[in-house]
């Protein structure tokens, strides 16, 4: 029994380090990626209304205004992103502190209502901020799903504005 728990405090501890390093990469190459989009078309477009004559800044500017909110959505989801994990790796600490009591209840069998304590503590730690990860991965999910979205729409408005009907 005393292996069992051991083992799943370690396993707890290493899956949070692998997990908090990857899902880093995996967020900000993903966040990274909306942004470049829309800001890098925002500069684009920009430039292209200064080479065009007959393109009037009201045509063009429901387009920009996609960007610019989509750039500001990229960003907010990156944020979100970084709170999610950061939370889930503080969720997964309080676990692995939380395993590590039950496993020394076993070895300080004389010390078991304090130790007893420390593990409602940390099981409610875990449950704050499991709630906190659940709130901005959310977040960070509808503020990419926004900013995508901003995007196709403002290369539509950016057509119609050079390719009118």
């Amino acid at each position: 029994m005393q292996e069992d728990v051991r083992y799943r405090v370690e396993a707890s501890e290493n899956w949070r380090r692998h997990t908090f390093q990857s899902a880093i990469m995996v967020a900000n190459d993903g966040m990274k990626s909306l942004i470049i989009l829309n800001g890098g078309t925002f500069v684009a477009l920009s430039a292209l209304q200064g080479l065009s004559k007959n393109i009037d800044i009201e045509k063009i500017f429901p387009a920009i205004l996609c960007f610019i909110v989509g750039l500001v959505c990229a960003v907010l989801a990156q944020m979100n992103s970084y709170f999610s994990i950061s939370f889930s790796s503080y969720q997964h600490l309080h676990q692995g502190q939380a395993w590590e009591c039950v496993w020394q209840k076993y070895q300080f069998p004389d010390n078991i209502q304090e130790i007893e304590k420390q593990r409602i503590h940390h099981e409610c730690k875990v449950k704050k901020y499991a709630l906190r990860t659940n709130i901005t991965e959310y977040l960070a999910v509808i503020f990419s799903i926004f900013s995508l979205l901003l995007f196709i729409a403002g290369g539509y408005f950016g057509l119609l504005a050079f390719y009118p009907k």
